[in-house]
């Protein structure tokens, strides 16, 4: 199994100046988003597989949709001249359910037609959960008069 993710989460996130500093200030933060995950799964049969399964190797690939939302708190400093570095800490909450399929194939609960939902061995909808807590640098460039 060669298996794959690939997510899209643009995301409005609001920042509220808890303690400003001369040259620095201390910051929460709130988001959300609309993120796109998209899977996929390479299963590559042995013979032993193809013929106890009756599967040659296929992939399966699938999409869905799902909000994203991240809260979290940050510093930020003046780093040079015209640049500030902020590092953050934070927790993000994004889980899909409900993964279509992008294309036909056949897996091993048999044919699968695109647009019907990925199932998992025990008949369930397909599902990932990548939410956690995340830490972050990030250089911001400001332009024109500070």
């Amino acid at each position: 199994l060669d298996s794959s993710v690939f997510v899209f989460n643009p995301r409005a996130i609001l920042e509220v100046t808890i303690t400003p500093m001369a040259q620095s200030r201390l910051y929460w933060f709130g988001g959300v988003g609309l993120a796109t995950v998209t899977l996929e799964n390479t299963y590559t049969m042995t013979t032993q597989g193809t013929s106890d399964y009756g599967l040659s190797t296929f992939t399966e690939k699938g999409s869905q949709s799902g909000l994203s939302y991240e809260l979290g708190v940050g510093y930020e400093y003046l780093f040079v001249d015209t640049t500030t570095m902020s590092i953050d800490l934070g927790y993000r909450m994004l889980s899909v359910t409900g993964f279509e399929a992008d294309s036909d194939f056949t897996s091993f609960q048999g044919s699968v037609t695109e647009g019907t939902k990925l199932l998992n061995t025990d008949g369930s909808e397909r599902s990932l959960s990548l939410g956690g807590i995340f830490a972050g640098v990030t250089f911001r460039f400001y332009f024109g008069e500070l």
